[in-house]
């Protein structure tokens, strides 16, 4: 048995008979979602706190962990739980409930990178590794120079820029590191930026036994066989029009719930991560696609099929009037940061996985044209060196101000 088999075999014997969700109670509707799936979204716009809810794929009955009893069925968390499992139960004995249910999943492909940077990423790199020797260590480990690491750090470290008055750098080139939108003067350190994050998904990737522990675990879980059961086999007598499922990335999950139940939720995102960031990761993952594909194939080909049920070909294909929230094939393509010319491969393809694969390739596409430049830069101005690019800036800035300063005081 060939390695991926191995893999795929392990993975597939990972405990997938129930789902977990967090549950938020509004007037009209139960809102599920889970971590990297707007969980961030419904905590800032449901005015509600949420519980923990399993569900039984078998069966699709829902129930509480026994791991959470210990929280008292008597406490308002507990009533919580209860109250919302009673509900769902009755709605899939076929009874009636007052309330809907709303459901909310995301791309399992993206959900694993990004899940990636939350559980794995932002523990090796965070705000204060730009102060850390060992950062600085490791930056010179992946071939830069004292100097090139040294201007990095500075550059994302906001004391650095107090201590020396450079209080007109905008903080978000700092803010929230790594998770930043400027990478310095024409991009100069975006070649830096990258490598250090591709290194840590390169060496993610190369870990079998910890991608085997990890990659359906914490913010990369994924498990859509309930949703797919929900929406195609039902139990009899169930009023499926009390169930809704939104895809996080083809609706503005707002502007629905707003036109659908009469509230005036704010539409925006929330801690969204910047695009080039989170594209680097994208691009970073790229070459380990096939290795990804071991463990989320039937994930994969069963949210393909969840997606061609909500949204149908057909209504884009014969420009359909939408849902509201629903976007267009422009608005998708703008929202996920998706090339114009990947157009006409949505319009006229249903979703497969290897449309899903090419969508996630398309969208590090900006990126990697401006790592390039970048590239394309250094080897034509600084000989192949960043130092150089650096320390001719550096000489031109120090020109330019002793020019300003003769000037100043000639009059």
């Amino acid at each position: 048995m060939e390695e991926a088999d191995i893999i795929k075999q392990r993975f597939n014997t990972h405990d997938r008979a129930q789902i977990s969700y967090m549950s938020y109670e509004s007037k009209k509707f139960y809102l599920q979602t889970t971590a990297k799936t707007a969980s961030s979204w419904s905590n800032m716009r449901i005015d509600d706190t949420p519980v923990n809810l399993s569900f039984k794929i078998s069966t699709l009955k829902g129930y509480t962990e026994a791991s959470e009893i210990g929280e008292g069925e008597e406490s308002d968390y507990g009533k919580q739980q209860n109250k919302t499992i009673k509900d769902w139960n009755s709605l899939m004995n076929g009874k009636s409930c007052k309330k809907d249910f709303v459901f909310f999943i995301r791309n399992p492909l993206e959900k694993v990178a990004t899940g990636f940077v939350q559980d794995v990423l932002l523990k090796e790199i965070n705000e204060d590794s730009v102060n850390s020797l060992l950062f600085q260590k490791y930056l010179l480990d992946l071939g830069y120079s004292k100097y090139e690491v040294t201007n990095f750090c500075n550059f994302y470290n906001p004391n650095f820029h107090a201590q020396n008055k450079r209080g007109g750098v905008n903080s978000k080139n700092f803010q929230n590191f790594p998770d930043v939108s400027n990478f310095g003067t024409d991009n100069i350190f975006l070649p830096i930026f990258y490598h250090m994050i591709e290194s840590i998904v390169d060496h993610w990737c190369t870990d079998i036994p910890r991608v085997i522990n990890e990659v359906n675990q914490g913010h990369k879980m994924s498990n859509l066989l309930f949703i797919l059961k929900l929406l195609t086999y039902p139990p009899h007598n169930v009023d499926i029009s009390k169930i809704h499922v939104m895809d996080i990335n083809r609706q503005n999950i707002g502007e629905s719930l707003n036109s659908k139940y009469g509230m005036k939720i704010n539409t925006a995102k929330a801690h969204s991560r910047e695009p080039y960031f989170k594209h680097m990761v994208f691009a970073a993952f790229k070459k380990h696609l096939p290795l990804l594909s071991s463990f989320l194939s039937t994930e994969l080909t069963i949210y393909s099929e969840i997606i061609n049920k909500l949204y149908p070909l057909e209504n884009y294909t014969e420009e359909k009037k939408l849902p509201a929230g629903v976007f267009n094939t422009d608005e998708y393509l703008v929202n996920d940061n998706i090339p114009q010319d990947f157009k006409h491969r949505i319009n006229w393809t249903p979703l497969n996985q290897h449309l899903i694969y090419e969508q996630f390739k398309y969208k590090s596409v900006n990126v990697e044209s401006e790592l390039n430049k970048v590239l394309h830069l250094i080897k034509s101005e600084g000989k192949g060196s960043i130092e150089t690019v650096l320390r001719k800036k550096e000489d031109n800035d120090a020109s330019s101000n002793s020019s300003q300063l003769l000037v100043d005081n000639l009059f």
